[in-house]
């Protein structure tokens, strides 16, 4: 009978309580146990969830920073959605389709990275349907419709732009067939679509090329209909195609703009 039973990784930690926020406020793990020799020197503690356990620890010569680990999960898309959700500003994993399966990586504050493995027998669809987020904003669609389209370059990031350093923000020509464009400090504009419906007060629309080849656009699509505590707002980033479903989960980010919009005054 073999003997060999269970392996658990040591990682090593420099701060307790980033290792702390990461493990167990962010990725969701449980704080098992922790020891000292004494209250002043280093930590050494469990973390675990479901049957994934790991050792954090602060002692020199445990573990090397910037060690990798594989753990096998069961649903990497649940996993990122559920990492996308949490407020966690120095993380926004992205769902990678590889031969071998579904990728979540994840680093931590010391240089370790996860690696959330689901595997796939090589058949799997990639998806075509829209991204798709519902919400309530303040105010009448008309003013939501003006917060999405004259203050598009207030509530998008500047980190979602070619060069976040000299990023002044957006300008939308308000008609049918207008730019959609970033505007930079120094630079041309760049454009990342163009108008396709302009409906004050109801509907927006313009294709979207920001990081998709600009020869298969995809869609947004906005809608604003009245709601007892202000306007119901209904976005979707649609227009897949099989040119661009591999790009698909790199659109993680919307709920974090779409806060941004919301957000607005």
């Amino acid at each position: 009978m073999d003997d060999l039973l269970e392996a658990v990784p040591i990682l090593r930690i420099f701060d307790v309580q980033k290792a702390k926020d990461f493990y167990v406020g962010y990725l969701g793990f449980t704080l098992d146990w922790e020891h000292r020799f004494e209250p002043s020197l280093p930590l050494y503690a469990q973390v675990s969830r479901g049957a994934v356990r790991l050792h954090l620890s602060e002692h020199h010569g445990d573990g090397t920073p910037g060690t990798s680990i594989l753990v096998a999960v069961g649903d990497a898309r649940g996993l990122h959605a559920e990492l996308r959700a949490r407020d966690y500003d120095m993380l926004r994993p992205g769902l990678e389709h590889e031969e071998w399966g579904l990728v979540v990586t994840v680093t931590d504050p010391f240089g370790n990275s996860l690696r959330f493995h689901e595997a796939t027998d090589g058949r799997e669809t990639e998806r075509l349907d829209p991204i798709r987020h519902e919400f309530v904003v303040a105010g009448t669609p008309e003013k939501a419709f003006e917060r999405f389209t004259g203050r598009y370059g207030e509530w998008w990031d500047a980190q979602h732009t070619r060069d976040p350093e000299t990023y002044e923000g957006m300008s939308v020509t308000p008609r049918v067939g207008g730019s959609v464009a970033h505007r930079h400090r120094d630079s041309s504009p760049h454009p990342i679509g163009e108008v396709t419906a302009w409906e004050p007060g109801e509907h927006f629309a313009q294709t979207f090329t920001l990081a998709i080849d600009p020869a298969h656009p995809t869609t947004l699509d906005v809608r604003f209909a009245p709601d007892p505590a202000g306007t119901r707002v209904t976005f979707e980033h649609g227009g897949w195609t099989a040119a661009t479903a591999h790009a698909r989960a790199r659109f993680g980010d919307w709920p974090h703009l779409l806060a941004r919009y919301t957000a607005l005054d």
